[in-house]
């Protein structure tokens, strides 16, 4: 996981205290080519709102939905690689 501050929440801890089969690791800081949400992120921010103009919050969450939905599984797993993840996996940091 990323280290955003919720996931280190007591809730979260006190549910990885209730199922100890789930293993935790985050993310080095600043490392943000680990994270597929990241590239996830940017593959939007190209494709939909690079250079485009919303009225309001309303009609680009409706643009990002309509988006989102259109989107084929195979698009999205090239877009959201795990290849760097699982390498440094194996590196073991």
């Amino acid at each position: 996981m990323d280290n955003f501050r919720v996931h280190s929440s007591k809730k979260v801890k006190r549910f990885l205290k209730r199922y100890p089969n789930i293993k935790v690791r985050f993310f080095p800081p600043y490392s943000p080519w680990l994270n597929p949400q990241e590239y996830w992120w940017n593959h939007i921010r190209r494709k939909l709102l690079n250079n485009r103009f919303f009225r309001s919050a309303r009609q680009m969450a409706f643009a990002m939905a309509r988006f989102v939905k259109s989107v084929y599984s195979e698009e999205v797993m090239s877009v959201c690689s795990l290849n760097p993840l699982r390498k440094t996996l194996k590196r073991g940091v």
